[in-house]
C-alpha cells in the first residue's frame, strides 16, 4: 500500500498518523491503533514533509494520495496512502486490515443522540425503519438525552418503545456502534466522542447548508422570506456547530403562509427518510461527501426577545411573516400607556385585506397613521394601521390576557385622543411632550 525506508509489521488494525511539529517544523509518522488511537510504534521520519495529492476512491475506504517530499537533499519521493477519514487527515490502513467491530455495509448499530420534538420525528424514523426492514439497516438502536425534571420528547418515545436511554454526557462506548446520529440537541458533541464511532457521527439539519448555520434556521427562513429550504445530512465535526461535510440534501418549496410549526413538522419528517436514505448508501455517500461552499454562509443566531417589536410602517405581509416565524416561541409586541402590549391569533392578511375599504369606512378616516388601532366589532378583531393597510388580532396581552372585544370595552373607547401603538417607547414620551 506504501513504500517506507523501514519495514512495518504488525497483526493489529492500524492507521498511519502524520504530523508536523510546530517547534521544528519536522514531521514525524506514528502508527496508531484504529478507534482508541493508541501509539503501537512511532516511526521517526524527521525531514520530509506531506504534500497532498489528487483525491481518489479506492478500496474500502476513500483515500487521498499524497507523497513525502524530501527537505534536505534527499531525492525521490516516498509515496503514501492517505485516507483522509476521521479527523486522521493523512493516514492509511496497514495490510488493508480493519478492526473486527467495523462493518462497511449495513446493519448498522446506531446511538441516537436527540431531545425535542424535531429529533424525535429523526428517532420514529430510525426506529420505524429497524422493525420495518427486520433489522437489515440497523440492527441496534439506542439513545442519549439530556436528564431533565420533564422527560423530554425523545426520553419519553424511547421509555415507551423499549430503546436503551442514556444520560449526557456519555462514557466510553468504543466499538459498541458504527456510527452516531445528532439531530436538534443543542450541545456540541466532544471530539473524543465523535472519534468512538467508525463512521462519525451525522447530523440531521433543517436547511440547506451553508445557508442557515446555527440554532435557530427554521425561523430565519421565514424571517428573511426564503422560497426554498429543506434539509441537510452532514458529518458533525467539534468545536462549532454545522460546520461539517455535506453527505446529502433535499431541497422543498416554502408553502406560503406556513408557520415556523408548521414547516418544522414537514422537515423533521423529511429529514429522517432522508437519514434513513443515507444509511442505506452511508459507505458509498462518505466516499463523495462535500466541503460546504464558504461564499454562501449564513447563521441562524439564536432568537431573543428584540425580534417580536413590530414596526407598524412594515407592510402587512412583512408583520405577517414575522407573525409566522415567531408567533408559537414569542408573542409579536408593541408599546401602548407607555407599557409593553402583546399580540396573539394574528387574522389572515387576505381576510383583512379584502376588507380595508369597510374598515375605513367604519373608522370614519382614510388616512390614519401607522399604529393607530380601531375594533371592528363583527370580526371581534383589533385592526392596526400598518405601511400598506391594516393587520388584526384577537388577542391581546395588556396586563392580563384579553379577548379583543374585552380590550376595546377597556381601552379603546376610553382613548380622549387617536389610540396608538409605538414599537419604541421613545416614540411615545415624543408624542406625550408635544
Amino acid at each position: 500500500m506504501f513504500h517506507l525506508r523501514m519495514s512495518v509489521k504488525t497483526s493489529l488494525p492500524c492507521c498511519m498518523q502524520i504530523r508536523t511539529l510546530p517547534k521544528n517544523n519536522q514531521t514525524e509518522v506514528y502508527l496508531l491503533q484504529y478507534g482508541s488511537r493508541n501509539i503501537v510504534q512511532k516511526l521517526a521520519y524527521s525531514g520530509f514533509q506531506l504534500q497532498e495529492g489528487v483525491r481518489k476512491s479506492t478500496g474500502l475506504f476513500p483515500r487521498t494520495f499524497g507523497f513525502l517530499t524530501p527537505r534536505r537533499g534527499n531525492k525521490g519521493l516516498v509515496p503514501i496512502e492517505l485516507c483522509g477519514k476521521r479527523f486522521c487527515s493523512s493516514c492509511t490502513f496497514v495490510n488493508k486490515k480493519v478492526p473486527v467491530s467495523f462493518r462497511v455495509e449495513p446493519p448498522w448499530r446506531i446511538l441516537f443522540i436527540g431531545t425535542d420534538e424535531f429529533s424525535l420525528e429523526t428517532l420514529k424514523a430510525l426506529n420505524d425503519a429497524r422493525l420495518r426492514d427486520n433489522h437489515t439497516l440497523i440492527e441496534h438502536l439506542d439513545v442519549v438525552a439530556l436528564k431533565l425534571k420533564k422527560p423530554c420528547p425523545v426520553r419519553k418515545y424511547a421509555d415507551e418503545n423499549g430503546l436503551n436511554v442514556s444520560d449526557w454526557p456519555i462514557g466510553d462506548k468504543h466499538n459498541t456502534y458504527d456510527v452516531g446520529v445528532v439531530s436538534s440537541f443543542g450541545r456540541l458533541i466532544p471530539e473524543r466522542v465523535i472519534h468512538m464511532f467508525p463512521y462519525g457521527i451525522l447530523n440531521v439539519h433543517p436547511s440547506i447548508l451553508p445557508r442557515w448555520r446555527g440554532a435557530s434556521p427554521i425561523a430565519h427562513c421565514l424571517l428573511h422570506n426564503d422560497a426554498v429550504t429543506g434539509v441537510t445530512i452532514t458529518e458533525i465535526r467539534p468545536k462549532h456547530f454545522d460546520i461539517g461535510p455535506i453527505l446529502i440534501s433535499e431541497k422543498i418549496s416554502v408553502p406560503p403562509k406556513i408557520t415556523r410549526a408548521q414547516l418544522e413538522k414537514t422537515l423533521a419528517i423529511r429529514g429522517g427518510h432522508l437519514l434513513v436514505e443515507a444509511l442505506s448508501d452511508l459507505h458509498w455517500l462518505e466516499r463523495f461527501e462535500s466541503e460546504q461552499d464558504p461564499s454562501r454562509i449564513t447563521y441562524a443566531h439564536k432568537l431573543h426577545s428584540d425580534l417580536a417589536k413590530v414596526n407598524w410602517e412594515w407592510s402587512m405581509e412583512e408583520i405577517f411573516r414575522k407573525y409566522r416565524a415567531l408567533h408559537d416561541l414569542m408573542d409579536l409586541k408593541s408599546q401602548y400607556r407607555g407599557q409593553t402590549i402583546k399580540f396573539r391569533n394574528m387574522v389572515d392578511i387576505d381576510e383583512i385585506a379584502g376588507q380595508i375599504s369597510r374598515i375605513e369606512e367604519h373608522d370614519g378616516h382614510r388616512s390614519r397613521p401607522p399604529g393607530y388601532a380601531h375594533f371592528i366589532p363583527w370580526a371581534k378583531t383589533v385592526c392596526v394601521k400598518c405601511g400598506d393597510g391594516w393587520v388584526g388580532f384577537k388577542t391581546v396581552i395588556y396586563r392580563k390576557t384579553l379577548p379583543a372585544c374585552q380590550f376595546n370595552n377597556g381601552y379603546l373607547q376610553s382613548e380622549k385622543s387617536e389610540p396608538l401603538f409605538y414599537d419604541e417607547p421613545e416614540k411615545l414620551k415624543m408624542v406625550h411632550s408635544i
